[in-house]
């Protein structure tokens, strides 16, 4: 009886954690998908808005790298975590700088998003801006305090690698706004 109890406690609580990780990714798969009156709905009923998916990828990481402003803008609406960090250490403001995704990021940084946090080997949202060419991003991180000096492990900075990449203009950002 003892054995078939505690065999009865142990499926019950393996059924209610699938059912629970099944309800994380299916509400993940939603906002990626873009289908905001779904992602609406799973959250009026409980859906956890700050679930995580692949690789510890927040549901909100999802939005942003999809480009769905809107649902961005309801999943911090309902006090998404804006800081959360994936497995690299990387945030939804670093996949809006580097992505290109201007209205999420200043979304982002408006519900207080650290326009300064590092991931990998001390990369910035910044860099990411600069190395994808992202001139509007850059000036949004500059105007919201992005530090223009921080440089990586390797001591790579938002200017070299802009410099690097041969993006003039945003070369010219960064040594106005105190690059060196």
């Amino acid at each position: 009886m003892k054995l078939l109890l505690k065999s009865t406690v142990y499926l019950t609580v393996a059924i209610l954690f699938t059912s629970c990780a099944s309800q994380s990714s299916r509400f993940v798969e939603e906002v990626a998908a873009g289908r905001i009156e779904n992602v609406r709905t799973m959250l009026e009923e409980g859906a956890d808005v700050n679930a995580r998916y692949y690789q510890n990828r927040t549901a909100l990481m999802y939005a942003t790298a999809e480009g769905h402003t809107e649902i961005v803008q309801l999943l911090i609406r309902d006090r998404a975590d804006v800081n959360a960090r994936e497995n690299q250490g990387g945030t939804a403001l670093h996949l809006a700088a580097t992505l290109g995704r201007a209205g999420a990021a200043r979304l982002l940084i408006d519900a207080g998003a650290d326009v300064n946090a590092r991931f990998g080997s001390g990369e910035t949202a910044l860099m990411g801006a600069a190395a994808g060419g992202h001139q509007e991003l850059v000036e949004i991180l500059l105007a919201a305090g992005a530090d223009v000096n921080l440089a990586t492990g390797g001591n790579v900075t938002a200017l070299k690698i802009a410099s690097d990449a041969k993006h003039e203009r945003i070369v010219e950002l960064l040594r106005s706004a105190g690059a060196r």
